[in-house]
């Protein structure tokens, strides 16, 4: 007969492979025959979350939190959970927690695949925060990603264009020069500095970097555009 450990061990096995109907069958059985731990619980709210089954996907990764308030994964996956569900105040109370948890460790001592997991569960929190509308949080959410991945530009252009939409133009500016300065070929961010650029009547500014798009998508409508519009504006 096999013993608890074999049963979370196989369990995992199968929940890494996705394999999530069998996976849940040796972990229930773990959860019967021993006292579970945290993993445990994370996997079975991950199953229950998979299909749907809000309840227990908050209870199973609850108590996964409850048993260690440091295990990211499970912490992300239930705050993503609340804010599924508009439980946007429970999200915020495990991102707090979260927060002075990571606070709490150096992230100098993160290892590298780990700093990438967590920046980016934050940012697509912020996904979730800015698709709703919030863009507090979403901007909030996106320097928390920020935190442990400086170097990632694409989350860089997604605070910037909440900087943006929140009407702060000025650093969205900043951090769109940056981004292009490590990547000229981000057409995107080009896009979105030029017309800031433009909307704070820094015209020649703004016409290098549309040029700049078209040197390498000479068909971008958006570029052409607004270099036509600042030529209007030129010749009035």
């Amino acid at each position: 007969m096999a013993d608890f450990r074999e049963y979370v061990d196989k369990g995992t096995e199968l929940f890494k492979a996705e394999k999530y109907e069998d996976a849940e069958g040796y972990l229930l059985e773990a959860m019967r025959i021993g006292k579970p731990f945290a993993d445990v619980y994370y996997m079975l709210g991950v199953i229950a979350w998979h299909r749907n089954d809000y309840e227990n996907a908050r209870r199973y990764l609850e108590e996964a939190v409850n048993m260690n308030p440091g295990y990211v994964e499970a912490a992300t996956n239930l705050a993503l959970l609340y804010n599924e569900h508009g439980e946007y105040e429970k999200a915020n109370q495990v991102h707090r927690k979260m927060r002075e948890i990571t606070e709490a460790r150096k992230t100098s001592d993160i290892e590298p695949y780990l700093k990438s997991k967590v920046a980016n569960m934050y940012a697509e929190i912020g996904d979730i925060f800015k698709g709703a509308g919030h863009l507090l949080f979403a901007e909030r959410e996106y320097r928390r990603a920020l935190d442990f991945a400086p170097e990632y530009l694409d989350i860089k252009f997604k605070l910037a264009l909440v900087l943006k939409d929140k009407g702060e133009k000025e650093e969205a500016i900043l951090i769109l020069k940056e981004i292009v300065n490590k990547n000229p070929n981000f057409n995107n961010a080009r896009i979105n500095l030029g017309v800031l650029l433009f909307l704070s009547d820094k015209r020649d500014e703004s016409r290098y970097h549309f040029e700049e798009v078209l040197k390498r998508d000479p068909e971008n409508k958006n570029a052409q555009m607004y270099i036509r519009l600042i030529e209007q504006h030129q010749t009035k």
